[in-house]
């Protein structure tokens, strides 16, 4: 039985005390029910806190709506800049699969060479993983990335 059928029923002691000496109860489905809890509460409570300060006119006048409407006017630039700098992202992944996924683990998948490049980006890598995997694209990789992500993205940013 599930535990939380077994909360619910309020039975729970009783049977416990039924369980073998060796076997437990399976709680995989309460944890992750609690950890979805806690994310959902998480969420509604942002939405609380902008629902309040709309409440209050905060964000309409003096210098917090100035900031708001500044940043309304220039979220369709910001949005065009987010998926400039994916697609480059996805690029970059996509070339340190191909060149250094058969040897290094890092980018074995797409998804960890898009986890890698962004840990590039925080300065967080290994140079000579990459260098073991495939030193004739090694240089080439790392530099045209710091250039163009890091010293061009970042900065604009």
């Amino acid at each position: 039985r599930h535990i939380s059928y077994l909360v619910e029923m309020g039975t729970v002691e009783a049977e416990l005390g039924r369980l073998p000496p060796n076997e437990f109860f399976d709680v995989n489905d309460l944890a992750s029910f609690f950890v979805d809890t806690k994310t959902y509460s998480a969420w509604f409570i942002g939405l609380v806190v902008l629902k309040l300060l709309k409440y209050l006119n905060l964000l309409s006048s003096g210098p917090i709506g100035l900031l708001m409407r500044t940043l309304s006017k220039g979220m369709g630039y910001f949005f065009m800049y987010i998926i400039i700098l994916f697609v480059t992202l996805m690029g970059f992944a996509v070339i340190g699969h191909i060149a250094f996924g058969h040897e290094a683990e890092d980018y074995n998948n797409i998804g960890t060479a898009l986890d890698e490049c962004f840990r590039m980006i925080l300065g967080d890598f290994e140079y000579e993983m990459m260098y073991r995997a495939n030193p004739h694209v090694a240089a080439m990789y790392f530099w045209s990335f710091m250039i163009v992500v890091y010293l061009i993205f970042v900065n604009i940013f």
